[in-house]
């Protein structure tokens, strides 16, 4: 069982960034490179069902920007991974990919995310 989830973002942090972010899913929202924000976040907010399952899921989930994670986990491993992506971190200290940029992709809503990770959840049994 994994000790957390890790959802690192397609996007670099900074208030520099997240104004480019609200400018490109405005401007062109097709080309946005980041699907786990666009299933998580609007163009300004957090998505509110995506907020109200993080409240009350009993999962274990830290987020990151891209730049962030790599300050942290720098091994040349983890920086071939196709971002955006949901982690775990292992009670080992390991890092496992759960959900590839790919099958991010594949979500069409916040609330099939959500599903998938209610399933984990269950699976868990936490």
């Amino acid at each position: 069982m994994a000790s957390k989830l890790l959802f690192v973002y397609n996007a670099n942090s900074g208030k520099l960034n997240s104004l480019f972010g609200i400018a490109h899913k405005i401007i062109s929202p097709s080309t946005y490179t980041c699907e786990l924000c666009l299933l998580t976040h609007g163009v300004f907010f957090e998505n509110i069902d995506w907020k109200n399952f993080k409240e009350t899921s009993s999962l274990v989930m830290e987020f990151f920007h891209v730049n962030e994670f790599l300050k942290i986990y720098s091994d040349e491993e983890y920086s071939r991974i196709n971002f955006p992506a949901v982690l775990s971190c292992e009670q080992d200290g390991g890092v496992k990919e759960i959900f590839s940029s790919m099958r991010i992709q594949s979500f069409k809503t916040p609330t099939a995310l959500i599903d998938e990770l209610k399933l984990l959840e269950y699976c868990w049994g936490v």
